[in-house]
């Protein structure tokens, strides 16, 4: 398959057709093989490296998304809203649920320490 190829092919069927491998065999052409100028390599290597990370960013990012909207939507909903999105918003959605656990979390801690409160008042008020 050529790079001109292998830049048009949708994540998905990048990820059927090519391994982490061949991605790696692509990215370190030097300009004799692809002809292209130094400018536009590095572009074309960033390109390559969001299409071989997307698997991944999108499988974290799809539970990410699910528990920020609290599983009210279906799985494919979920799926089909994450897959068009960019790597950075994957990342993104993935921090996202990431703070709201740790917030979700201070708030149980803070809870507890209320009813902790609350008790030892209550015992000293009967002593």
């Amino acid at each position: 398959m050529s790079l001109y190829d292998l830049i048009h092919l949708r994540p998905e069927e990048a990820e059927k057709r090519l391994t982490f491998e061949d991605y790696f065999d692509y990215g370190i052409m030097g300009d004799s093989e692809c002809n292209i100028d130094d400018e536009y390599q590095e572009v074309c290597i960033l390109h390559l490296c969001e299409k071989m990370s997307k698997r991944f960013f999108r499988e974290w990012a799809l539970e990410a998304f699910l528990e920020l909207t609290h599983n009210r939507l279906p799985i494919l909903c979920g799926e089909m809203i994450i897959e068009n999105l960019m790597n950075e918003d994957l990342w993104n959605i993935c921090l996202a649920a990431e703070s709201t656990i740790h917030e979700d979390n201070v708030i149980k801690c803070n809870n507890k320490r209320t009813r902790r409160v609350r008790k030892a008042s209550k015992k000293q008020k009967l002593d």
